[in-house]
């Protein structure tokens, strides 16, 4: 079966008007929810990838070989698919829509033929609909795929909507205002283009948009130098305005006479939030201003797949199913989870106080030994009588200065003449050293001296123990007679002097 071209203009041309208030969901040839078997050639023999800038995305797919597929599942009324023919081969490819079958036949062409619609269905009924492509043409297949569209009265999240300059839906009440110029080429999607130049005054493009969370408008045009009349070396201005706001335009140089460069992004808005929207395009000055098509992208956080729906309500039932079910066992593991690690927090915070202990432990250990070798190290300097005695408790009395400092008291004459003789003893002493242990009790002899310990501080004896020790010598020494007893003392600060 051979399909004119005149025909397939006309379907591609024309929307039903049974779906004017519709929109186009437009497909690539990459897209994941395209099944392709076996896997279809996007590179050629050279290894050069398939796809030319006059190409959607400029991107193509080849068949692998006589008898590959592709297959897409949508919902949608209608759908229709084209690519670029190229070659000298007939193209033998066919159709099964909803298990019906259309075989087509295109003939070779010497020059490439893009945007060629190869198959576009009659109205369907809206719903789920499997269209199933089969190139069965010699290999090498002349036939490259470029992109599909099918139609839908709803648009889900991560589907990529087309806005044709040549559409009339009045979905988005798109209205090409002025005194544009027509350039309907295989060059240009749907194969139709229109433009504005110089010479034109109040072109301007307005539409009406229901927008989703994160979308973006882009607009795709040429730009041309191939017509006289328009021709301008300035750069395109067009003003831009989104709901009356200025936005930026992408100002393009005007490419070199008589050439044009096929399929450029003209302009793309930043990422919308949800809503309706009133957007104008107005050409100012410079190169021709030309309108191809336009998008409405998802945003990036957005599902990709451009399938309207390729579960039935039973299988949508099973996942909803499924997903609850999972939900529900991880919302258990986690509950689980968290129970389990629920004892986690005191066995860390008892390994905290262990450390913590231990830390403080060795401290007061390490504490104690270094009192116990201070000690000890104390006691070897005192030696073996003195290591349980204080140092305060080893008396080193200066016996001359005690002697110095004692209250006189009435004596009798022999008396006074033993001391004279003590003093001039204790001009010209001989040195005695004492033990420490000994010092505390020993009775000292008038006129003898201490040597003083090495590592002992040197105490005065009280006067009172002075008098009593001279007492006790004087005694000894026969200077008092028997019938003789020492005199009485007056009283001191620190109390009554005892009497012998």
């Amino acid at each position: 079966m051979i399909v004119s071209q005149s025909r397939l203009l006309s379907h591609s041309r024309r929307p039903h008007s049974a779906h004017s208030c519709s929109m186009k969901i437009i497909v690539d040839d990459r897209d994941p929810a395209i099944k392709y078997a076996p896997a279809w050639k996007t590179q050629g023999s050279n290894g050069n990838p398939h796809g030319q800038l006059q190409e959607f995305q400029q991107t193509t797919s080849q068949s692998g070989g006589t008898g590959s597929t592709a297959s897409f599942t949508f919902t949608g009324t209608q759908v229709n698919v084209s690519g670029t023919l190229g070659g000298a081969n007939e193209a033998h490819l066919e159709f099964i829509l909803d298990g019906q079958r259309t075989p087509i036949t295109i003939s070779s062409a010497p020059n490439p033929r893009f945007h060629y619609p190869v198959f576009t269905s009659a109205p369907l009924v809206d719903g789920q609909h499997t269209l199933v492509m089969t190139d069965n043409s010699s290999d090498p297949s002349p036939f490259f795929f470029d992109y599909l569209i099918y139609t839908t009265n709803s648009r889900n999240s991560g589907q990529t909507v087309l806005i044709d300059d040549a559409d009339d839906t009045k979905e988005f009440a798109l209205a090409v205002l002025g005194p544009w110029h027509q350039n309907n080429t295989f060059d240009f999607m749907q194969q139709t283009s229109q433009y504005v130049g110089s010479q034109d005054a109040g072109g301007a493009i307005q539409l009406s948009l229901i927008l989703q969370d994160g979308d973006t408008l882009s607009l795709f045009g040429p730009l041309t130098s191939t017509d006289p009349q328009f021709t301008s070396g300035l750069p395109l201005f067009v003003e831009v305005t989104i709901n009356g706001n200025p936005s930026p335009f992408l100002s393009e140089d005007a490419p070199l006479s008589g050439q044009i460069t096929f399929n450029q992004r003209l302009f793309k808005s930043s990422s919308l939030s949800a809503g309706r929207y009133a957007v104008s395009f107005e050409y100012i000055s410079g190169t021709p201003f030309g309108f191809d098509y336009m998008l409405i992208e998802p945003g990036p956080g957005s599902s990709r797949s451009s399938s309207t729906s390729s579960l039935s309500p039973s299988s949508t039932l099973s996942t909803n199913l499924t997903a609850a079910s999972t939900t529900a066992t991880n919302s258990k593991a986690s509950s689980s989870s968290s129970s389990l690690a629920r004892p986690t927090a005191p066995n860390h915070t008892s390994h905290t106080g262990a450390i913590v202990g231990g830390v403080v432990g060795g401290v007061l250990l390490l504490l104690i030994v270094c009192v116990w070798t201070m000690r000890w190290a104390r006691n070897s300097r005192l030696g073996p009588g003195n290591q349980g005695r204080a140092p305060s408790q080893v008396i080193q009395p200066d016996v001359e200065t005690a002697i110095g400092t004692i209250t006189p008291f009435p004596l009798s004459k022999s008396a006074v003449a033993d001391l004279e003789h003590l003093r001039t003893r204790a001009a010209s002493p001989e040195p005695v050293t004492l033990e420490p242990e000994s010092v505390d009790v020993r009775e000292l002899s008038v006129g003898e001296h201490i040597q003083p310990h090495p590592f002992q501080r040197t105490v005065a004896l009280p006067t009172t123990e002075l008098v009593r020790i001279l007492n006790e010598r004087l005694r000894s020494d026969g200077l008092f007679d028997e019938d003789e007893q020492p005199p009485s003392y007056p009283p001191t600060e620190a109390g009554n002097r005892v009497s012998r």
